[in-house]
């Protein structure tokens, strides 16, 4: 039984990083803070407006006081008054 349960966990964790291997990964923590996993550049960066890229799409973070707090292998923190976060030209 305890075998069933481990098996099922490490297959979880398998679709998850297959997941999280593609897409960014986004957490927002109210509307002051957002994290994102998996970007592959910052396209352009304002107080008012930061334009990320992803592999399948741009995301575009709008609000007041902007402020890329860090960034780091993949890795992006952003914080400020988040009013919107907007996907860009989504393709699969």
């Amino acid at each position: 039984m305890k075998f069933d349960a481990r098996q099922k966990m490490i297959d979880q964790i398998e679709s998850e990083s297959v997941l999280h291997g593609r897409d960014a990964m986004i957490c927002m923590y109210g509307n002051r803070h957002l994290h994102i996993e998996n970007y592959i550049k910052v396209l352009s960066y304002t107080s008012e407006e930061i334009m990320i890229k992803d592999r399948c799409k741009k995301i575009r973070i709008e609000g007041e006081r902007l402020l890329i707090r860090y960034f780091f292998n993949g890795d992006i923190d952003i914080s400020g008054v988040i009013k919107a976060v907007i996907f860009e030209g989504l393709y699969r």
